[in-house]
């Protein structure tokens, strides 16, 4: 239990000094220590895994650096001057069916087709894997949440989703295809 606490500080040491690295290399335009920061913040994953385990490990390896950015984000916020102090009318939002229509789909399509595709590439993944039981288990709880990333940037970057969507859902259905077979 001591050696989880003490290995779980020293991550979120690695962390908050990583990234304070990767900001006075901003700060700076030092490409090399912006560089060093992400190897530190990187690293941490190494204090956390013993610290936690695997899956707890790689989470708070993500959801560490989200958090201990704020110090930093709120320096920079503090010394932004502000501009000469008029503010400008907002324009009037622009509503057309059409728009809204587009952006219904995409929200569907982001929200439910994409982690239902990348939940199926993820049990085919899982089953091909010479592994069995809670390995599978947890090998997949570890892949379902990046290949959802993947999938969701890979749209959203597409300049022809529509496309990238067909494609992606024939590619899926022939894996449930052959996994059911």
């Amino acid at each position: 239990m001591f050696n989880a606490s003490v290995l779980a500080l020293f991550a979120v040491f690695l962390c908050f000094f990583g990234l304070g690295w990767v900001y006075w290399g901003w700060k700076k335009a030092n490409r090399f220590s912006s560089a060093l920061g992400w190897a530190l913040t990187a690293s941490s994953v190494l204090a956390w895994i013993p610290a936690a385990g695997l899956q707890y490990g790689l989470v708070y390896m993500l959801f560490a650096p989200a958090l201990l950015v704020w110090p930093y984000v709120s320096r920079e916020a503090s010394r932004i001057p502000s501009r000469d102090g008029q503010q400008r009318p907002r324009e009037a939002p622009q509503w057309s069916v059409a728009q809204m229509v587009v952006n219904v789909g995409t929200a569907i399509v982001v929200a439910l087709v994409l982690p239902l595709m990348a939940g199926i590439l993820t049990v085919f993944i899982s089953f091909q894997l010479p592994v069995t039981g809670a390995s599978q288990a947890a090998i997949g709880i570890l892949l379902l949440p990046l290949l959802t990333a993947l999938y969701v940037f890979l749209y959203l970057a597409s300049r022809r989703r529509m496309q990238w969507l067909l494609a992606g859902s024939t590619g899926t259905s022939l894996l449930a295809a052959v996994m059911y077979l």
